[in-house]
């Protein structure tokens, strides 16, 4: 697995009452998700931020690919995880 740094837009829901005009306004907001890539396809990306030394996984993202406008891979040798 690869440690990565992950750019990309998020889906924003707002369930209150607005004008037109302020909902016109309305982004995705960009996030950067850190963790390490477990599978990449050509619609997701599945990540997880903990790794347990038994190999399981926890605190896991699956974002879709048409949302991520940028993937930077971190160097391997910045983590202490055993190989």
């Amino acid at each position: 697995m690869i440690l990565a740094e992950v750019i990309w837009e998020d889906i924003i829901g707002d369930s209150s009452v607005r004008g037109k005009d302020e909902v016109k306004r309305g982004k995705p907001e960009l996030v950067h998700t850190f963790g390490l890539i477990v599978k990449k396809t050509a619609r997701r990306l599945v990540l997880a931020s903990t790794e347990y030394e038994d190999g399981d996984l926890g605190d896991t993202n699956v974002i879709p690919r048409g949302c991520i406008s940028k993937i930077n891979i971190i160097d391997y040798k910045q983590t202490k995880l055993k190989r």
